[in-house]
């Protein structure tokens, strides 16, 4: 288990590390924080419903792990907080620390739908209708203004679950 939890650890930070490089390539992406609360889309840390679009509270408890990096959409932070099931993506621009993403790292968390890691696609589609697109490997929905949610499959099981600002 320990491995396990070592080798998860390590892999979610080449992730975010290479997320921040690839997003600063082109700097011609325009950040907009227009959402919308949509309930279904929310998720529950450690009591407070968080959705994207949010600030960020200030009052959620220690991460388990944490990570920050310089911005290249803001001037400011980009700045990650796992808190046990959950990744909740930040960007901080020294007044504003705005929620831009969360994500379901395991079958710890679920969606407020019930949906969670190693669920199979019927599932997904059935607790939260039809998507906007799909494919074999992902559905996605638009969940609320400027808000996606996207659940990436393998096999017809969902790997992955993330909310994040519209693209």
């Amino acid at each position: 288990m320990k491995k396990y939890v070592k080798t998860v650890t390590a892999m979610l930070a080449v992730l975010m590390l290479m997320t921040s490089m690839f997003a600063c390539g082109s700097g011609e992406a325009e950040v907009t924080h227009e959402t919308q609360r949509v309930e279904e889309w929310s998720l529950n840390v450690n009591g407070k419903e968080l959705y994207v679009g949010m600030d960020m509270p200030k009052d959620l408890g220690e991460p388990t792990s944490y990570f920050e990096a310089a911005s290249c959409a803001i001037q400011g932070l980009d700045k990650d907080y796992t808190y046990g099931s959950i990744l909740v993506k930040t960007e901080d621009d020294g007044k504003t620390e705005r929620i831009v993403g969360l994500t379901i790292l395991d079958d710890g968390a679920a969606t407020t739908m019930g949906v969670t890691i190693g669920d199979s696609r019927d599932k997904v589609v059935g607790a939260h209708s039809t998507p906007k697109s799909e494919s074999e490997t992902a559905l996605v929905y638009a969940a609320g203004v400027g808000v996606i949610a996207k659940f990436l499959l393998r096999d017809g099981v969902v790997t992955s679950i993330t909310y994040t600002l519209g693209e």
